[in-house]
């Protein structure tokens, strides 16, 4: 992991960090007074560099942006945010055990950043990080032409498998599925035909199927839609842009 300095500015960032979270943290349980069930520890944490000295990547690090990992260490901020988090939520009335930390990451379908993703997991829960469940954003196409379609369902199948041998809870995000052609275009919300939309609901309830069939229904989460409506351009929601319903 990188070495940071803790020079002036570095503590004086320290104690600001730590100042916001726990402010922010207070108030936020304060306010809601038990009611928060679900709460999202980090997100997208995960680098596309390769960590110096392992197999896996990096946490993002920026000189530019303010990156909590930065200032707290790589190994820490997580420890530290469950903590204070679930102190302040027990302070205002809540249960801890109700409360349920998710780490929340995208791409994972690809076998290093999942693997990436289980190695940090495993280091901050070692330094004190309640973790208890993985927050995986989906955002797939279907595809006409059958090779293309193939791989993505194999890829799915497997980032399922992956995410139900780690025995944390699952909750799929962001989730859209996207169409493309047999030429790989994507088809657009004016050209789509009802034919079309068919596949797209059939591999919408796959992936639903798929999801409930492979993750334990004790640790089933939940799905979250991204779109509910089709965007400007793509097919993706649940009803028509144009739907009066």
């Amino acid at each position: 992991q990188r070495s940071i300095s803790f020079s002036n500015n570095v503590c004086l960032g320290y104690l600001a960090i730590n100042y916001a979270i726990n402010t922010w943290c207070d108030n936020l349980m304060k306010y809601n007074d038990g009611r928060i069930k679900s709460f999202d520890l980090i997100d997208e944490a995960i680098d596309t560099k390769t960590l110096e000295g392992t197999d896996y990547f990096d946490l993002k690090h920026s000189t530019e942006k303010v990156f909590w990992q930065d200032i707290l260490g790589s190994a820490e901020y997580a420890p530290v945010v469950s903590k204070v988090a679930a102190a302040a939520y027990e302070k205002y009335g809540g249960e801890p055990a109700a409360l349920k930390f998710f780490i929340s990451e995208s791409g994972l379908d690809e076998p290093k950043k999942m693997e990436s993703l289980k190695y940090w997991m495993d280091i901050w829960e070692k330094n004190g990080a309640k973790i208890d469940g993985i927050n995986a954003k989906l955002n797939i196409f279907y595809s006409e032409d059958e090779a293309t379609q193939a791989e993505t369902v194999n890829a799915l199948n497997t980032l399922l498998d992956n995410l139900a041998q780690t025995g944390k809870l699952i909750r799929l995000s962001n989730f859209d599925i996207k169409y493309k052609d047999a030429t790989g275009a994507n088809v657009t919300v004016k050209d789509i035909t009802a034919e079309q939309r068919q596949k797209l609901a059939d591999f919408y309830g796959y992936v639903l199927k798929r999801y409930m069939e492979t993750i334990p229904n004790e640790k089933q989460a939940g799905v979250c839609k991204g779109n509910m409506s089709d965007t400007a351009s793509d097919p993706v929601g649940l009803w028509a842009v144009d739907s009066k319903t």
